[in-house]
């Protein structure tokens, strides 16, 4: 029997009607594939060069010096022993302390805690216009009986730099369960400040680094959490002390080296400034 002439064509035709309609679906496919890989070509191209200005906005903020008084505090309350000619040569009255606290605010200074300044070092954050930081060394008992109080009244931050070896060794320093309650208000960053607060740089470079490294430990196992900044006991310190401190992972230290500017480079060795019972615009001067 005979093919019509109709469906010979038919039959002639489908093989191009499948050729077409696989070229058409292979063009289609490729075109997406390629839009795909554009996309991804794109994406990539974006996150390398946010990767590359963001690598640059950190090495800007690391090598331009940065205006940060850092002040240091010991004891905040009133001596009642006149005889204790030390602790009245260190301490500020408490209403002193506020008052100086007031000014800064008023003035437009807003404080923050070490971490804060590594997170903007590293571009993970950027700082007010007026950065000042505020630091306690030793951990005395009247930062918790004076000094927090005032911090809660005005809800500041501030680092505490404590000497593990003397925590409930005399009424003179914070018990654990003061420390503990000082930790959990979420205003005080803790900092190791050596276990027997000896002067480091006249140990023997071995026992100085177990005092680095047990000041450490120690802490971190009473607060939970990680201990990152050190003060230098009497501000004394060494390029050798600095290098320990690195290894034992502290990613800043404190001295009493006179000065508001900090850098990078010096995080091991920044500046700090003694307020005194200063004031007002004497305040003011002193850090600007």
């Amino acid at each position: 029997m005979k093919r019509s002439p109709r469906r010979k064509k038919q039959a002639l035709l489908l093989p191009f009607i499948l050729v077409t309609l696989i070229i058409i679906f292979a063009f289609g496919f490729l075109q997406s594939q390629i839009k795909i890989t554009q996309d991804h070509a794109t994406s990539n191209l974006q996150k390398n060069y946010d990767q590359f200005v963001n690598l640059l906005e950190i090495e800007k903020r690391r090598l331009t010096p940065l205006k940060l008084p850092i002040l240091l505090y010991h004891y905040i309350e009133i001596v009642t022993n006149l005889r204790d000619t030390i602790r009245q040569s260190l301490n500020i009255n408490p209403q002193i302390f506020e008052s100086q606290i007031n000014t800064l605010l008023t003035h437009g200074y807003q404080p923050i805690v070490m971490s804060d300044l590594i997170d903007y070092f590293d571009g993970k954050k950027a700082l007010p216009s007026k950065p000042i930081i505020f630091t306690f060394d030793d951990g005395y008992r009247d930062f918790y009986t004076d000094v927090l109080p005032i911090l809660k009244k005005y809800h500041i931050k501030v680092m505490l730099y404590v000497s593990t070896g003397l925590v409930d060794s005399t009424r003179n320093y914070l018990t654990q369960p003061q420390l503990k309650e000082v930790i959990a208000s979420g205003l005080v960053e803790i900092g190791a400040h050596s276990v027997t607060h000896s002067n480091l740089r006249y140990l023997n470079l071995a026992v100085a680094k177990t005092e680095i490294l047990e000041s450490k430990q120690e802490l971190e196992k009473l607060t939970g959490q990680k201990v990152k900044h050190f003060a230098f006991p009497y501000g004394d310190y060494s390029s050798d002390l600095i290098l320990e401190l690195g290894k034992a992972g502290f990613d800043t230290a404190v001295t009493v080296d006179p000065g508001t500017t900090q850098t990078y480079a010096e995080r091991f060795s920044l500046k700090r400034i003694r307020p005194g019972r200063t004031t007002d615009t004497v305040l003011l001067k002193l850090i600007e």
